[in-house]
């Protein structure tokens, strides 16, 4: 089928969406009928754009939106990409809750069940028209993907990975599919100018920042859908309310260089590991200060901490597990099982801290985790929102949830690092220990 074709039939997939919600098991919230309402007249619109994009912070439901088109756009063939194995399953669980059909998948994952042990997706696309894959394993599938499957609609979640050269390059390989690309973190924004193409913006709180021209959603996926901000989900009780804290370390990092990495300009990854690694005991002790003293109540609280390195995150589990908290790290070197188990022990309570370096930084489901420790500074806008994204997610166990994200200070940086006041707050606010920053 054209493309043409295939954004009509879509747009009446939307439209079925619209006049039968209430066939669906959740119902939407307010603004996801608004956005299916938007993705329908853009679709309608047969002179619109091939491409389209959806921003929902952390917690906001875009899942909801594949599930609730999937339940309505069955007979249609469609692609989902993930960034990560973790999200493939993750991914096919959310969305068994809408359709009911057999998914399939391209990945190293073999069967995927629930937990009752039924079969919810199999390895290829042999016997569905839903199939979820990662973008590694797309590259390497793509020409057969093309020829035997045909997506008619592409959904890019965390569409922001896709701004480099060979995932979008990737993308253009299907020219007649409808793309439409989701993500709590549209552009690659930093902190210090990039070397290239650098374009200034401004917060809505009159801060300025930077961004390069060559990675916002605007430039990939072209007309916006909808676009909601993490204080106006907060306002409207879709997410969790936070504070602010701040730990001090005495470890100079005058000499941490500035480079260009995956999340846009940022300190070079391997000499701050080393540095904050140099002195990772002090940091190590001022936690274990937080946990005796029972600052914030952190001792009864779901606590994710963010580290510089594998090692780093290794040694504070160490030193949590040695005061009596159940703590476990998830890390890049692991197997998928090893992580698996501590996601799922992390989530029912049985570990009350995790650490990791940047494998949880995306999506990682975990409503119970209400303290972020930030130990590893960042001048990527993206990489802080994303981190902070989860533990804002509300938790129905958990009505009162009250977040606190806090941020490592370290000595002598030459840039100022990402924090929630910079973000969120006016320039002239004293922000005090535990004061709120949204709620």
């Amino acid at each position: 089928m054209s493309h043409l074709d295939n954004r009509l039939r879509i747009a009446d997939c939307a439209n079925n969406v619209l006049e039968s919600l209430d066939e669906l098991l959740t119902p939407p919230r307010p603004y996801q009928v608004q956005t299916i309402r938007n993705l329908r007249d853009w679709l309608s619109d047969t002179g619109g754009s091939r491409r389209a994009n959806v921003i929902y912070p952390t917690g906001m439901g875009k899942t909801y939106l594949f599930g609730a088109l999937s339940r309505f756009a069955y007979e249609v063939r469609t692609l989902i990409i993930v960034p990560t194995k973790v999200l493939i399953e993750q991914t096919i669980r959310q969305l068994s809750g809408f359709y009911g059909g057999m998914f399939g998948h391209l990945s190293s994952l073999n069967t995927i069940t629930d937990d009752d042990g039924n079969v919810l997706a199999m390895r290829d696309y042999s016997n569905t028209n839903i199939c979820v894959t990662t973008d590694a394993s797309l590259r390497t599938h793509s020409g057969r993907v093309l020829r035997e499957f045909n997506p008619q609609i592409i959904i890019r979640d965390e569409c922001h990975w896709s701004y480099s050269p060979p995932s979008a390059s990737l993308l253009n390989e299907f020219p007649d599919a409808v793309i439409v690309g989701f993500t709590a973190t549209p552009d690659f924004l930093t902190m210090v100018p990039p070397m290239i193409a650098a374009e200034e913006r401004i917060l809505p709180n009159g801060r300025k920042v930077y961004v390069s021209a060559h990675r916002t959603a605007e430039r990939h996926f072209g007309h916006r859908l909808d676009d909601l901000e993490i204080a106006w989900g907060i306002k409207e009780r879709y997410l969790s309310p936070f504070a602010w804290s701040r730990l001090s370390f005495d470890i100079n990092l005058a000499t941490v260089p500035v480079t260009g990495g995956v999340g846009g300009f940022d300190f070079n990854e391997s000499v701050l590991g080393t540095r904050i690694g140099n002195g990772w005991t002090e940091v190590c002790a001022a936690v274990s200060r937080l946990y005796q003293n029972n600052t914030h109540g952190i001792a009864d609280r779901q606590v994710f901490s963010v580290c510089p390195s594998i090692r780093c995150a290794a040694e504070l589990t160490q030193t949590v597990n040695a005061l009596g908290i159940p703590s476990v790290y998830v890390t890049s070197d692991q197997t998928d099982k090893e992580c698996d188990a501590a996601l799922r022990s992390f989530a029912g309570g049985r570990h009350k801290h995790i650490a990791s370096v940047a494998k949880l930084r995306e999506g990682w489901d975990a409503p119970n985790a209400d303290i972020c420790l930030m130990l590893r500074p960042t001048l990527s806008i993206l990489f802080y929102l994303q981190t902070l994204g989860r533990v804002l997610r509300c938790d129905p166990n958990n009505p009162g949830k009250r977040a606190l994200v806090i941020d490592g200070s370290y000595q002598n940086l030459r840039h100022e690092p990402v924090s929630a006041p910079f973000l969120f707050c006016p320039p002239t606010q004293k922000i005090n220990d535990g004061d709120y920053i949204l709620q």
